[in-house]
């Protein structure tokens, strides 16, 4: 619950970057801050959301942290992949 709570939180600042782009930089931040947070949270239990490598994925872009956001994204796509089947 801690996660989702974080990850939910996250989302919400990430969302209000789209009708206050003077802050844009900050909000971001904040966004990537909280899902960092929820990923290490759901790390140290051994399970992660794909939900948190998608986003971090993202929140990493906005942020030009383009090695972040590719090793998130590769994250999320390898266990799609992974998951596809049982699917």
């Amino acid at each position: 619950m801690k996660a989702a709570a974080k990850l939910s939180l996250g989302n919400t600042y990430l969302e209000k970057y789209a009708s206050l782009p003077e802050r844009k930089g900050e909000l971001i931040s904040e966004a990537l801050l909280l899902t960092e947070a929820a990923f290490n949270f759901q790390s140290s239990k051994g399970v992660v959301s794909l939900a948190l490598d998608l986003d971090l994925a993202q929140e990493y872009y906005f942020v030009g942290d383009l090695e972040k956001a590719h090793a998130s994204l590769k994250r999320y796509l390898d266990e799609t992949v992974q998951l596809g089947p049982t699917c």
